[in-house]
């Protein structure tokens, strides 16, 4: 019965206007993708600088230990490089929820 009550708080909204965050499924296609092909693709593409491509669900899912580990030690995208002639980089770093998002899926 505590159970019912409890899924019926959390389904009713309570939670949210509460401020309390419940754990929502991330897919690759929702979450995943546009972070890929914002912050990656730029180099991460046939023919690209990067020595492989992210183009494609499957190289991702091959990647996906790599990317998270050089997306939270903040290697990846390279957003650091900046000269006298302004930033040297195509891409901004990721951002927390970007950030979420990887780890989460």
């Amino acid at each position: 019965m505590v159970q019912f009550i409890a899924l019926a708080f959390l389904s009713s909204g309570t939670a949210a206007n509460l401020g309390i965050q419940t754990f929502q499924t991330r897919t690759y296609f929702q979450s995943v993708e546009p972070v890929i092909r914002a912050k990656c693709l730029p180099c991460h593409a046939p023919g690209r600088s990067a020595p492989f491509s992210l183009a494609t669900y499957e190289q991702v899912k091959k990647h996906s230990e790599l990317v998270r580990v050089k997306a939270m030690t903040f290697t990846m995208p390279p957003s650091i490089g900046v000269s006298d002639f302004g930033n040297l980089s195509k891409t901004s770093k990721m951002t927390d929820s970007e950030l979420v998002n990887l780890q989460r899926w």
